[in-house]
């Protein structure tokens, strides 16, 4: 049979019908490896995060103009190779085996600037909680010496945290993976029950038959399972 351009949806919500237990299963054996990969296969995440914004009270008409030019010049020098160098060096964060840690916590640091509103933030996002605070707090220090050498606009700092964060950033990743893997478990079984469908070729009822034909289906054929012996036995059942 061609069924491949024939599924309705009435076929679809059948074949979901009987595959519903399969995907119930595939997607609770999915979702479990993938809940126990976000449990033991990725470490936890801890982010510390502050918030300045640029000191609009000394800000001149000029400034207010090229707001969108000192947010996005700020967000640059910032985020710059010397500036977190000395970031890290006043954090005094190094990594395991002694070594300079600047390429590992400059890529851990998201500088973010709104060019309307003039708001910056700074979040760091490593493994080690303390390291991730004590960045932040080096940033917080630094700034001003930054903003004077570079020329750019005074700042006021809206919130800096004042120690280092307790629970990791990414504690909700455990359900999320589980409900991803539970998804895409169910989908799988069901793609593949409905590729069973498309290509099955055999009739195994009623249905089938009128899928492929379009006479009339005049009676049906009983199959029994056992042999009749006598034409009397066959009369009884």
């Amino acid at each position: 049979m061609e069924r491949a351009n024939q599924v309705t949806l009435e076929q679809l919500l059948r074949i979901f019908k009987k595959s519903l237990l399969w995907m119930i299963l595939v997607g609770v054996l999915l979702g479990c490896a993938a809940g126990a990969y976000g449990q033991f296969g990725i470490e936890n995440q801890y982010t510390s995060k502050m918030t300045f914004r640029c000191d609009t009270s000394v800000m001149t008409t000029a400034n207010v103009q090229m707001l969108e030019f000192y947010v996005t010049n700020t967000v640059m020098i910032l985020d710059s190779q010397t500036v977190v160098e000395r970031v890290v060096e006043k954090a005094r964060i190094t990594t395991a085996d002694g070594g300079s840690a600047v390429n590992l916590m400059r890529n851990s640091t998201l500088i973010k600037g709104d060019v309307d509103s003039g708001i910056f933030t700074i979040s760091v996002t490593c493994p080690d909680p303390s390291a991730s605070y004590l960045m932040v707090r080096a940033y917080a220090e630094l700034i001003p010496e930054v903003i004077v050498e570079r020329g750019l606009l005074a700042v006021d700092f809206v919130d800096v945290p004042t120690e280092a964060p307790g629970a990791p950033s990414n504690s909700g990743r455990v359900v999320k993976y589980g409900l991803i893997g539970f998804v895409l478990g169910a989908l799988i079984a069901f793609v593949v029950a409905l590729v069973r469908f498309l290509f099955d070729v055999v009739i195994r009822s009623e249905e089938d038959l009128a899928e492929v034909t379009e006479l009339p289906i005049l009676g049906q054929i009983p199959l029994y399972s056992s042999v009749v012996e006598t034409g009397e036995e066959l009369l009884k059942k």
